[in-house]
């Protein structure tokens, strides 16, 4: 997880920079962008002025970000609108040459991880898969599949309003007058 607070109050959605002060608000955003796969990205992100030079900077080349003839088990996707027979699930665009029919029926728009079935037949005019929780690549196969971004309103809701039980890992701040990171000794992560 990313957290990104300002020391000004933020409340509400990312309505983005309208004037000075708003710089945490265009971070967060760019960060969302740069984590979101390049195929996905003119699903979630429409043309905005915070994202205006967001183009220029380097794609991640992590594990969910994979390219149209890569072989993954998982896949990011959005969920088409497109129609399904019925008992059938919906169809996702992953990022591949083919649609892949899901186990489930999805509301249109909704971002999904899809787990892949084995490669089908080359005649064959979809892929099937599975849709799992995001975290699933994580936790079951030991795969980074990205991270989230949260924006607090203060210094104090980043730790206060923490969504994990036990808090934090690992909570590194910045500062022209800290410790070099080179020289921390890092705990080990729960």
């Amino acid at each position: 997880m990313v957290l990104v607070f300002c020391f000004r109050t933020v409340e509400g959605e990312f309505e983005g920079i309208k004037k000075r002060g708003h710089a945490c608000v265009q971070l967060a955003r760019i960060l969302q962008y740069l984590e979101c796969p390049q195929y996905l990205r003119k699903s979630f992100f429409p043309k905005h002025q915070d994202l205006q030079f967001a183009g220029l900077l380097n794609p991640l080349d992590s594990p969910h970000h994979v390219r149209i003839d890569e072989e993954s088990e998982y896949r990011e996707g959005v969920v088409l609108v497109r129609p399904a027979k019925p008992g059938r699930g919906s169809f996702v665009n992953c990022g591949m040459r083919k649609e892949v029919q899901i186990d489930k029926k999805l509301e249109a728009g909704l971002r999904v991880t899809v787990r892949l079935e084995k490669q089908p037949s080359p005649d064959s005019k979809t892929r099937k898969g599975l849709v799992v929780s995001s975290h699933h690549p994580r936790t079951v196969s030991g795969l980074y599949w990205g991270y989230s971004v949260r924006l607090a309103s203060c210094l104090s809701a980043v730790f206060a309003e923490c969504p994990f039980k036990e808090g934090y890992d690992l909570s590194i701040g910045t500062s022209e007058r800290g410790t070099s990171v080179d020289q921390v000794a890092l705990p080990p992560f729960r």
